[in-house]
C-alpha cells in the first residue's frame, strides 16, 4: 500500500512491536484489511484498517493463502505480542554491532561508502532494531533495493527474504547480494556475502572486512569503538 502516512506507519510499527503481525519479520509493508482491490488506496490510510506485514506474507495475501480475516485478527494479536522471543529487539539499553572483528557501540552509521550510507543500525527507544539499508546494481549502481526504518522499497527485482528467531537474510542471487543480520547475546552482527558500491563488492565475515579481494579495516580489528560518527568508512573510486 503506498502514500501511507508516516505517522500511521510508526503506530503500526509498535502496535505490532516491529514486525510483521503474521511472522514477526522485521521488514514491513502495509496493506488494508478491507480488501485487497483497496490495497493501493491511499484515502484508506487509517490505523484502524492497514496492517504491517512482511514482503513474503503480503504476497501470501495477494495470492490468497492469508485472508482478510486472517489479518484482522493478527492485527488484534500480533505475532510479536504473542511470540516476543521472536522480535528482533534488544534487552539492553546500549546498541552493539558486530562487523568482522571490530565492535561498535552506539554507532549506528556501521558502513558508509564514499558518504553513502549502506547500512544503518538503529535502536527505537522501545528496543527494537530500526534499520536503514540501500542495495545497489553490482553494474550500474542504480538503486534496486531499500529499507527506510523497517519499510521494504524495492524496484523491480525477485528478493529472497527469511526471518527465524532474531536472524534476517536478504538475498538477491542474480545480483550475487547477500545480507544477514543476527542477534546472539544481545549483540547484533553482521555478515555479508556481496554488497555492491559502483561496481566494489563488499564482504564481511566473522573474520574481517573486504573491499573486492583486499581486505580493509584491518586497524579496527579486537578494537571497541563507542560512540563514532561512523563505524566502518570507505572511500573508493
Amino acid at each position: 500500500m503506498k502514500n501511507v502516512p508516516l505517522e500511521i506507519k510508526e503506530h503500526l510499527k509498535n502496535e505490532s512491536d516491529f514486525g510483521c503481525v503474521i511472522c514477526g519479520c522485521p521488514l514491513l509493508e502495509y496493506i488494508s484489511t478491507t480488501s485487497y482491490k483497496d490495497d493501493s488506496n491511499s484515502s484508506a490510510s487509517t490505523t484502524e484498517n492497514i496492517v504491517s506485514v512482511c514482503p513474503n506474507c503480503r504476497e501470501k495475501y495477494h495470492n490468497g493463502e492469508i485472508t482478510d480475516s486472517q489479518l484482522r485478527n493478527a492485527k488484534t494479536s500480533p505475532h510479536n505480542k504473542t511470540h516476543p522471543k521472536d522480535a528482533f529487539y534488544l534487552d539492553k539499553t546500549e546498541l552493539t554491532v558486530k562487523v568482522g572483528k571490530s565492535t561498535f557501540v552506539n554507532t549506528p552509521r556501521i558502513l558508509v561508502i564514499n558518504d553513502f550510507d549502506v547500512i544503518t543500525i538503529d535502536r527505537a527507544k522501545n528496543g527494537f532494531l530500526v534499520m536503514d539499508l540501500n542495495f545497489l546494481d553490482r553494474l550500474t549502481n542504480n538503486l534496486i533495493a531499500a529499507v527506510l526504518r523497517n519499510d521494504w522499497m524495492y524496484y523491480g527485482s525477485v528478493w529472497n527474504i527469511d526471518y527465524i528467531h532474531g536472524r534476517l537474510s536478504i538475498r538477491h542471487t542474480t545480483q550475487g547480494i547477500s545480507l544477514e543480520i543476527l542477534i546472539k547475546d544481545d549483540e547484533v552482527q553482521l555478515l555479508a556475502d556481496g554488497i555492491y558500491y559502483n561496481g566494489h563488492r563488499i564482504r564481511i565475515t566473522e573474520d574481517g572486512i573486504w573491499l573486492d579481494e583486499s581486505e580493509i579495516a584491518m586497524e579496527l580489528k579486537q578494537c571497541v569503538l563507542k560512540n563514532y560518527e561512523v563505524g566502518i568508512n570507505i572511500q573508493a573510486d
